[in-house]
């Protein structure tokens, strides 16, 4: 499937997706790639539930279907609207899943940002609303990124499309700093704000 329509964006524009039936996706270019060993992925959602778990972002791990571990990484709300990542190293998925912390409020926009970091420690980092959520360093250094795995934007394997608005999704070679993540939600936060 794909998105019924864009809606104008806070950005300006119309850059948002909005979906209002599960199911419903965008899908980019295969060929856009990261460097493995430090990237940053990141995306403004406004969820419409948060009722089950839901995808906002990721680059499929095979080129055609879903072929486990299914994803070489992920941005995703669990259900109960925390944020959750993922990277497939070595061809396992590794998972990032907070038990606890703040949780995304249906109808308002959010910020949710994945960086990783081959050589550092922590590797991989998880921020809401530019804040560090959570943090580990699995083992391995290079994501497997298929280059022929397509990006699909609120697509997941069951049922796990975002019901709501993704905007602004951000994928970028080097792991940002807390800072610089910090910085591209200010960037965003008053823009968002009272929508």
């Amino acid at each position: 499937g794909s998105p019924n329509r864009s809606v104008p964006g806070f950005f300006g524009g119309t850059t948002t997706l909005w979906t209002d039936v599960s199911g419903q996706y965008a899908s980019g270019a295969a060929t856009l790639t990261p460097t493995a060993s430090a990237f940053t992925i990141s995306a403004w959602v406004r969820p419409a539930t948060v009722a089950w778990a839901q995808t906002i972002v990721l680059k499929q791990y095979a080129a055609a279907g879903w072929v486990a571990p299914f994803a070489s990484v992920y941005l995703y709300l669990q259900a109960g609207g925390r944020p959750r990542c993922g990277v497939t190293i070595a061809g396992s998925l590794s998972n990032l899943s907070p038990g606890t912390g703040e949780t995304a409020v249906v109808g308002q926009w959010h910020h949710v940002a994945m960086t990783w970091d081959g050589a550092g420690s922590p590797k991989r980092g998880l921020y809401f609303d530019g804040y560090l959520y959570a943090s580990d360093s699995p083992a391995g250094t290079d994501v497997d990124f298929n280059a022929l795995g397509p990006w699909q934007v609120s697509n997941g394997r069951v049922a796990e499309g975002m019901l709501g608005s993704v905007e602004s999704v951000r994928v970028c070679n080097g792991a940002l700093t807390a800072a610089q993540v910090r910085e591209v939600y200010q960037r965003g936060e008053g823009r968002y704000l009272g929508q």
